[in-house]
């Protein structure tokens, strides 16, 4: 997949200069990078419950999504290049407070600690999206492009951290899409019956 890509991108956004091959394009490498470390782990058989092999798949995404960006210059692969620096971040933090608390997974044994790291990156993605959009006030640059991506990624990610905080986290909770909204405290609901 790699070869077609490359001479793709070689062809249609390198020599054309064409936006929706470069989008697809740019999507396709990150796809392939992230198919390619599924497969990396499923040799490896790891237990994926553990931050060192989460941080250990993110640390394979700036780089080749840094150089296709270098090359090409699509504001998308900038912008995922950003998201990737920051989500390698965010698994070194969880990394450091699984040595420090002896965890085995922060998203479950720690769930709020994890709901306040990810809610502060991204408050920080959204503040870097910010920073790109104001520079760029006028719409000329590629900077006003890769803040659209970059608040394309910030929306769901506030309101996913969010949801880190008034949802239950068992039996794999809101982080495997298996929450349950956490239920009315007994003032509250005699509150309501009356």
């Amino acid at each position: 997949m790699l070869p077609a890509i490359v001479i793709l991108a070689e062809i249609l956004v390198g020599r054309q200069r064409l936006a929706l091959p470069a989008v697809s394009l740019t999507l396709a490498l990150a796809h392939w990078v992230a198919q390619g470390m599924f497969g990396v782990f499923a040799v490896w058989r790891p237990a994926w419950q553990s931050d060192t092999y989460v941080l250990a798949y993110v640390c394979a995404f700036p780089a080749p999504l840094g150089l296709f960006y270098w090359r090409y210059r699509v504001p998308l692969s900038f912008a995922l290049f950003l998201l990737s620096i920051a989500a390698v971040m965010v698994a070194l933090v969880f990394v450091i407070l699984e040595k420090a608390f002896g965890a085995s997974f922060i998203l479950e044994t720690y769930p709020h600690v994890a709901a306040t790291i990810l809610l502060v990156a991204a408050l920080a993605v959204f503040a870097l999206a910010m920073r790109y959009d104001i520079s760029d006030p006028h719409r000329l640059t590629l900077r006003s492009d890769i803040a659209f991506w970059l608040h394309l990624a910030a929306a769901p990610a506030l309101l996913y951290a969010m949801l880190g905080f008034i949802v239950t986290f068992g039996q794999g909770g809101i982080w495997w899409g298996e929450g349950a909204w956490v239920r009315p405290s007994p003032s509250f609901s005699s509150w309501r019956s009356s």
